[in-house]
């Protein structure tokens, strides 16, 4: 338990039958880093809150009480919402998302170390997005 969460390591592990042996090294991040909002503000990790409107907590989610949600905004605003993480195995992002805007007008987009990998506009009720990564990646 007092091992951070992210941190590398190695296990060394030795398996004897009979006539058969193996020996291994498995290399292992310690802990999930998960965001759920439960918190009900964004401490759990340093979140960026940029643009016209902040991102809020809402308690309209998917699974749990809470949320995020962009900020209100009208035509040329923008609200964004940054968090940069360093990327130590190759892994993958997944996150839950519901979008509510104009379609083919206004958008929510998602980028990884500045480049733009999705977006999604109009009415799109809860669904899931994942998105690989490879290490070593600094996530923005």
């Amino acid at each position: 338990p007092d091992i951070e969460i992210g941190t590398p390591i190695t296990l060394n592990y030795s398996v004897d039958a009979g006539e058969y042996d193996v020996a291994e090294d498995l290399n292992l991040t310690v802990g999930l880093c998960v965001e759920d909002f439960e918190t009900g503000d964004f401490s759990s990790f340093p979140w960026v809150l940029l643009g016209d409107t902040p991102w809020a907590i809402d308690t309209q989610a998917y699974q749990g009480d809470y949320s995020a949600r962009s900020g209100g905004i009208s035509d040329g605003q923008v609200s964004t919402i940054k968090l940069e993480l360093i990327v130590l195995i190759d892994s993958e992002i997944n996150f839950w998302k519901k979008v509510s805007s104009e379609d083919s007008y206004d958008y929510l987009r998602f980028s990884i170390d500045n480049s733009e990998v999705g977006s999604w506009s109009g009415e799109d009720d809860w669904s899931q997005e994942t998105f690989a990564v490879t290490a070593p990646l600094t996530t923005k």
